[in-house]
Parts: structure tokens; C-alpha cells; sequence
């Protein structure tokens, strides 16, 4: 997150993580067993996260939003490159800029994660698909989620 702001306001509730105007809003690494609940990832000229490397994570009621500014359709919103033992619940990937400006994917999971449960997010404003599911079927559990389905072609 070298290029523009990062905000961790105090509340109640503790602090948050809201990252914006980056080119991306935030690459994290090996960071596991942790909880991510009410962060916020916006208007990021390409992904607004990756996750690298990362198990045994809770990621909840989180927000991902206008991401892939730079180019409609190239970025995703989300990326997970060998995360495992992921919960994905109640998060929110969609365009606040009333502009055409979409992510390729809202939430794209490579070849290499396993055991990622998705339940009840909402994912809207993508070029593509939802959710790239990559991994073999049986990895992935997706489901009460808007809108159903996803595409499982790898990005090569």
C-alpha cells in the first residue's frame, strides 16, 4: 500500500481497516488463523486485496468496492492465491461510482486454495463472473450467495 491512503478510524468495535485510491489496496501475506469483520477495500486502480498464503481465516461482513479502476474488466476485487480453511460470510463486492467501472471477477480463487467455504455475500458489477473457482470441485463450498453461479475456467 505505497501509493495514496490508508484509514483506521477507532469505534466501538475496535479498529478497521479502510484502504482507498491505491493500486492495490492491499497485498497480505501468510497471515493466518486471523479475522477479517467490517473492512472496507475501495476504489483501487486494480485488485482491492490479495491474500497470499493465508489459513485458518474468518472474513466477514466486509465490503469490496469500484476496484479495477485502471481498466474495466482486467482486475478482480479479491484475490486468493494458496489460502486454505477460509470462511467467506456475509460480504458485500459491488460499483458505488454510478460509472462502468467493473472487475473482471469479484472474487477470484487460484488453483491452489482448498477447504473455502462462501455463504451469503453478495457480489454485482463484474465483467465476468462472480466468483472464478479454479480449484477442483469439492473445495470450494458456494452458496446463498447473489447472484448463483460462477465461472470455474482457470486464468491461466
Amino acid at each position: 500500500m505505497v501509493d495514496s491512503y490508508v484509514q483506521v478510524p477507532t469505534d466501538d468495535t475496535g479498529k478497521k481497516l479502510q484502504t482507498f485510491n491505491n493500486t492495490v489496496g492491499g497485498e497480505y501475506t501468510s497471515c493466518d488463523y486471523s479475522r477479517w469483520v467490517g473492512n472496507r477495500w475501495e476504489e483501487n486502480q486494480r485488485e482491492g486485496s490479495k491474500f497470499i498464503n493465508c489459513a485458518y481465516v474468518s472474513f466477514v461482513a466486509n465490503h469490496h468496492h469500484t476496484n479495477s479502476q485502471a481498466t474495466t474488466n482486467t482486475y478482480d476485487s479479491m484475490v486468493m492465491q494458496s489460502c486454505g480453511e477460509w470462511t467467506i460470510t456475509a460480504d458485500q463486492f459491488y460499483n458505488f461510482s454510478g460509472v462502468l467501472v467493473v472487475c473482471r471477477y469479484c472474487l477470484n480463487i487460484d488453483a491452489s486454495c482448498t477447504a473455502i467455504v462462501i455463504n451469503g455475500n453478495s457480489f454485482s458489477s463484474y465483467g465476468t463472473a462472480p466468483v472464478l473457482n479454479s480449484p477442483a470441485y469439492g473445495n470450494v463450498v458456494f452458496s446463498n450467495c447473489y447472484p448463483r453461479g460462477f465461472a470455474t475456467a482457470d486464468t491461466g
